[in-house]
């Protein structure tokens, strides 16, 4: 199913390019007249990635004017977050942001790329994470990996995509909360973690359930644990942490933001795009198929949502200092 998915997602990225390419320019008075540009500070192929295409590939519906996506993982994917900050405010430069930039800024202040420097407009998916392995490794189990780790600290690796991430405090976190020692490798983006283990070069990764859910339908990735209170349908025979007696919850966002002076009337403007795209039966199934949860949040409740868990990660992040 999650391949069709991506086929289908793939023929909707073409037919955007097409509409880029044969858009009649619209009045500038207008707002939005021209193509949208949303900045992924992660690879391509990764999850934030995939669900901002799937936007993409509905966005001209509501908005008249395309979508583009621009990839810039450098910096730890850091660098994506910069450049969308310094753009200039006119709403015709946003940020693909996720969960990932709750934690960052606070391992890494000096970039100065806190959330108070964007404008949070709306979120698009809510999603479990998930402890995977390959799907050629000898644990079949999140306890047989435990006993294992426990008995050789430091000698399993996993990915993450970038030091200071959520992937990276998640698991370290978890970790802690086990009594494990695993070995960090630090890579630029989810979609080359998830390359890494699939190829075999590191032996874990903590991601969402959605950016691994083809892997895992194919057989080459085996999933451990579902960090989340309550089994998922897509994975109906994968545990989640509370029926392990694990008290430790873990979830991804992903949505849209704007340089913090975006004006308020196009961020209204942007806003009620991004809403008649999520009420969208064929957004929110194409999310619900690639194994996220359709989660619309806009405004300061989108603001709010994310202050709150920079707070709560606060604590865990001094934990690992």
């Amino acid at each position: 199913m999650a391949r069709k998915v991506l086929l289908a997602l793939a023929m909707a990225m073409v037919l955007v390019a097409g509409l880029g390419a044969g858009c009649a320019p619209r009045d500038e008075g207008e707002f939005p007249s021209r193509t949208i540009d949303v900045v992924v500070y992660h690879t391509a192929g990764g999850g934030t990635d995939r669900m901002i295409r799937a936007l993409a590939g509905n966005w001209p519906t509501y908005a008249d004017v395309p979508m583009r996506i621009i990839n810039m993982p450098a910096g730890g994917s850091t660098e994506g977050a910069i450049f969308v900050r310094d753009a200039d405010p006119d709403g015709y430069t946003l940020l693909g942001i996720s969960s990932f930039m709750v934690t960052t800024p606070l391992t890494r202040p000096e970039l100065n790329i806190g959330l108070e420097k964007f404008r949070m407009l709306f979120n698009l998916t809510t999603a479990p994470t998930i402890i995977v392995v390959p799907g050629n490794s000898p644990f079949n189990t999140l306890q047989e990996f435990i006993d294992y780790a426990k008995a050789n600290p430091g000698k399993l690796s996993y990915g993450s995509s970038g030091t200071g991430g959520d992937q990276h405090v998640g698991m370290e976190a978890f970790c802690n909360m086990v009594g494990i020692k695993l070995t960090h490798v630090p890579l630029e983006g989810g979609a080359e973690a998830l390359a890494m283990l699939l190829g075999g070069h590191i032996d874990a990764s903590l991601g969402s359930l959605g950016s691994m859910l083809p892997q895992i339908e194919s057989g080459a990735l085996k999933c451990l644990v579902m960090i989340d209170t309550e089994r998922s349908t897509a994975l109906p025979d994968v545990p989640t942490t509370v029926e392990l007696g694990i008290d430790f919850q873990w979830a991804s966002w992903r949505g849209i933001a704007a340089p913090a002076d975006l004006s308020d009337e196009r961020a209204e403007i942007l806003i009620e795009i991004g809403r008649k795209c999520m009420e969208d039966p064929g957004l929110t199934s194409m999310i619900t198929a690639l194994g996220e949860k359709p989660t619309f949040m806009a405004g300061d409740e989108y603001r709010d949502y994310a202050y709150a868990m920079r707070d709560s990660v606060v604590p865990v992040i001094a934990s690992l200092a």
